[in-house]
């Protein structure tokens, strides 16, 4: 094999050659994750974490318990607001009839509501 025919496969397969550089790197980049201090205290530890996923438990079902709270106070004031809204419709409507009718007498308000 010449020189040239050497120089050519050479240049055919350096972008090859660059794409396993490359990757070659980034395995010893991620080496690291998949060599670790082995865990001592194991009993320690698992003790550790039942008590974090205890807490963790708790919480969630308080923050449960608080959501239903809050949408039954959200789903309260909504009925709230809307019976305000119906009432001042309803106030709008009588003095809407009264301004039309200035000389009615204003004791018969009770009979529009």
């Amino acid at each position: 094999m010449t020189a040239s025919e050497k120089l050519l496969i050479v240049q055919e397969t350096s972008t090859i050659i660059e794409e396993f550089v490359a990757q070659v790197q980034k395995v010893k980049e991620l080496e690291s994750y998949l060599t670790f201090d082995p865990i001592y205290d194991l009993p320690e530890k698992q003790e550790k974490l039942n008590k974090c996923e205890i807490v963790h438990l708790n919480q969630a079902a308080q923050v449960s318990r608080l959501n239903q709270e809050v949408t039954e106070l959200l789903k309260n004031y909504s009925s709230l607001v809307a019976e305000i809204n119906k009432k001042c419709v309803l106030y709008d409507y009588i003095l809407n009839i009264l301004e039309k009718q200035p000389d009615k007498n204003t004791k018969d308000i009770s009979l529009l509501i």
